[in-house]
């Protein structure tokens, strides 16, 4: 993962390649690259998923679960992770959305997650790598 080139909700951009970034609210971030889209929505949402059937990747003694899909529509690829720290409940999306065809097979490398500070290194995004084929992340059935 190269430098950040922008963080927004403990994600960070590196600076190559990035045509424009605009903040939407309440939406979040939209960056764009030449071949794609990234769209990042950070949620105060709670949110109860299923971590024992959630891959869940470490770094920096920190860890967070996920659930990644992707699709197609229109002619264009799309792939969304929804993320999850562990110990907390809230979640962020980071959507990406091919501009026309498929999403170039290094957009990945230009996202990362910001673990514990802005000091440490990202998380490349290339980490999270299960690619569900399940569209919606599996919710939690616990009793509260």
């Amino acid at each position: 993962m190269d430098p950040c080139y922008i963080m927004f909700a403990a994600i960070c951009l590196a600076p190559f390649e990035v045509q424009s970034v605009e903040y939407h609210r309440p939406s979040g971030v939209v960056a764009n690259y030449a071949d794609f889209e990234l769209r990042i929505v950070d949620s105060d949402n709670i949110v109860e998923v299923d971590r024992n059937s959630s891959p869940r990747v470490c770094a920096e003694f920190r860890c967070v679960y996920y659930h990644q899909y992707c699709a197609e529509s229109d002619g264009r690829q799309w792939c969304r992770y929804e993320i999850q720290r562990a110990g907390r409940r809230e979640s962020l999306a980071i959507v990406a959305t091919a501009q026309t065809g498929q999403l170039p097979d290094d957009w990945r490398s230009k996202v990362g997650l910001l673990m514990r500070s802005r000091t440490d290194r990202p998380l490349p995004l290339e980490r999270l790598a299960i690619v569900s084929d399940v569209q919606d992340w599996p919710r939690s059935h616990r009793r509260r």
